[in-house]
């Protein structure tokens, strides 16, 4: 541990016991105290992963990314939590199976019958 390193927890010691925090000190010296993200948020990361793809699985996923992106994109990682992911997960591959299915209708926009070749609804 460096002597710097030292002095500086020294002082953040001495001002938390003090009851300030350094929001505080930048207030009082007029400094602007603009809360900066600590880690990235979920449509930087999902960027970044989109990236290490090839550009065919980029193709195949990408509605994936673009509908979650949307709807969580800017919370952080720090915040992501299972459940709350797990119901978007559900809204975007519900979105996504919606949208293939409504472009598989026959040109004329009318509905084949079935065991004709047309999907069932489900």
């Amino acid at each position: 541990m460096t002597t710097t390193t030292l002095r500086a927890q020294v002082a953040l010691a001495e001002i938390e016991a003090m009851g300030l925090t350094l929001g505080d000190l930048l207030a009082a010296a007029g400094r602007e105290t603009t809360p900066r993200p600590t880690c990235p948020t979920l449509g930087d990361y999902v960027q970044v992963v989109a990236e290490g793809y090839q550009a065919r699985s980029r193709r195949t996923y990408n509605s994936y990314w673009r509908l979650t992106v949307e709807l969580l994109g800017d919370i952080t990682l720090d915040q992501v939590a299972r459940p709350r992911v797990g119901r978007v997960g559900h809204i975007v591959s519900s979105a996504t199976t919606a949208h293939a299915i409504g472009q598989h209708q026959p040109p004329s926009g009318r509905q084949q019958r079935p065991g004709r070749g047309a999907r069932l609804s489900v």
